[in-house]
């Protein structure tokens, strides 16, 4: 009789144990693990994204924080996730760096001018978080007459400034509207001699505007429309406007 009182009561015990592990946690039990988490994802994403570490710091935070919270309930997993991948593939722009990081230069290309193809070198690009100064430009071309001013060559030399403008809270896209500051030169197609004439002086000489994607931390893609205004010639015949479409390598 003992026995079969001790198996009812140990069966009891277990049924109730099931019974109270199947119910779901209360709703403050709830909230506070949420908050828990929350409070420990702010932490590691202020590590990552605002706080002045290295790399190997930045995974070492999230990999805690998904150790620390590795189930379901974690709303914060793949975004962790995904940044560790982006760490890890060089990928990640921290936006306080992204937004102000110099670019030592660029390669330009210009497929379509009315003044014929052409190219181009940048050098010392300075950001800030609202302007930027370009302090060196190069920018050489011609062939076929122009497309609708018959241009033998072309060359310049200037610099620019201008307001950069963000499309997103990493600093990833942005659009750049500037001042170009530059001089230079132009040899007629059709004139064996040549003229030299600067397409450009102290006065606002022309305006650039691009569009700029950010694909990795040291590079990025640029393009855009620059148009120069000729203000001192040496020829009976006003030039037109040096209009340009041109893409970039920046580095």
């Amino acid at each position: 009789m003992k026995a079969i009182v001790a198996l009812v009561f140990i069966l009891s015990a277990v049924f109730l144990s099931t019974a109270q592990a199947d119910q779901p946690l209360p709703e403050s039990a709830k909230d506070a693990a949420s908050d828990s988490i929350k409070n420990d994802w702010v932490d590691t994403e202020t590590i990552v994204r605002f706080g002045r570490y290295s790399e190997d710091e930045k995974l070492q935070a999230l990999r805690d924080f998904l150790k620390k919270h590795p189930g379901s309930d974690n709303p914060y997993r793949e975004q962790a996730q995904k940044l560790i991948g982006e760490l890890e593939l060089g990928t990640f722009s921290d936006p306080e760096v992204t937004r102000r990081k110099t670019e030592w230069f660029s390669l330009r290309l210009v497929p379509l001018s009315n003044y014929g193809w052409g190219g181009g070198i940048t050098a010392f690009t300075f950001r800030w978080n609202y302007v930027y100064w370009e302090i060196l430009r190069f920018g050489f071309g011609g062939g076929l007459d122009g497309y609708f001013h018959p241009v033998g060559a072309w060359g310049s030399v200037g610099s620019s400034v201008g307001y950069p403008i963000r499309l997103d809270a990493a600093g990833i896209n942005e659009l750049r509207v500037g001042v170009v500051l530059q001089l230079g030169f132009v040899f007629p197609g059709n004139d064996p001699s040549g003229f030299i004439f600067p397409h450009s002086a102290i006065t606002v000489p022309g305006f650039e505007i691009s569009y700029v994607r950010h694909i990795r931390k040291n590079t990025a893609l640029q393009a855009g429309l620059e148009v120069d205004i000729p203000v001192w010639y040496d020829t009976n015949h006003y030039p037109p406007p040096i209009i340009q479409l041109f893409f970039s390598l920046r580095i």
